[in-house]
């Protein structure tokens, strides 16, 4: 996609991970610089806090991706952030002490249907099971891969660890059976996730599934048209 102005009713984005070595902050900025809509969510893993040492480093080394969110703010646009697994909720309300902070919300589509917004991890079962200890190595194991990425268009091992790592665990813990039984509960037609690093729209069962991906790997987002389509986008 060009790097024309964007503009839509909604756009989500997640998985950016400041603070990790693959993190393409500089893609994100244009993309921050190039959209116009009326809400925008951050949905979750957007600061990964067991690759920040403190907030003012946050402060310091992310300025201008935290000025170009306030500024979206300033100009009307409302700015929702979905707590993820690697997101510290002390941090944000410190960096942004503004905009709504939830672990999940309800939104209503210009189609009428109802989605869930969250990160995801909720109903990940191996999130629960990981102590703060080994989600910290696992992350800090991560970056030693991403340390390998080379300049190619095919994925590289950092990725393939990652997909692997997530379907493996999501076959073992059956993710989806899960994720579409919280749905049935929380009545709603469908969801808007990030968490896996892989972008995708498609249904479970009778369910709508969008899943945001990643700024690592995808530099992906999703959005919703003015006219209620939703489309999947790489910022290239």
């Amino acid at each position: 996609m060009n790097k024309n102005k964007i503009i839509a009713n909604s756009i989500w984005i997640s998985d950016t991970h400041l603070g990790s070595g693959g993190s393409q902050t500089h893609k994100l900025e244009i993309f921050l610089q190039s959209i116009s809509c009326n809400n925008l969510f951050l949905n979750g893993d957007i600061i990964d806090k067991y690759l920040i040492k403190n907030i003012t480093e946050i402060k310091i080394k992310y300025k201008n991706i935290i000025n170009l969110i306030k500024n979206l703010q300033e100009n009307g646009t409302k700015i929702y952030f979905l707590q993820g697994n690697h997101d510290k909720e002390d941090d944000v309300k410190k960096i942004f002490p503004d905009i709504i902070f939830k672990k999940q919300l309800k939104y209503q589509t210009k189609t009428n249907k109802t989605y869930l917004i969250f990160h995801g991890d909720q109903c990940d079962k191996s999130v629960a099971l990981k102590s703060k200890s080994v989600a910290k190595l696992g992350t800090k194991t991560y970056e030693f891969c991403l340390s390998f990425k080379k300049k190619s268009s095919k994925k590289h091992f950092s990725q393939f660890i990652k997909i692997w790592s997530k379907k493996t665990l999501s076959l073992i813990f059956k993710y989806e059976k899960t994720l579409l039984k919280y749905l049935n509960k929380e009545k709603v037609d469908g969801v808007i996730c990030g968490h896996s690093h892989q972008p995708i729209i498609k249904k479970i069962n009778n369910k709508d599934y969008l899943n945001t991906g990643d700024w690592i790997d995808n530099c992906s987002y999703i959005l919703e048209t003015d006219d209620g389509e939703f489309k999947l986008h790489k910022w290239q």
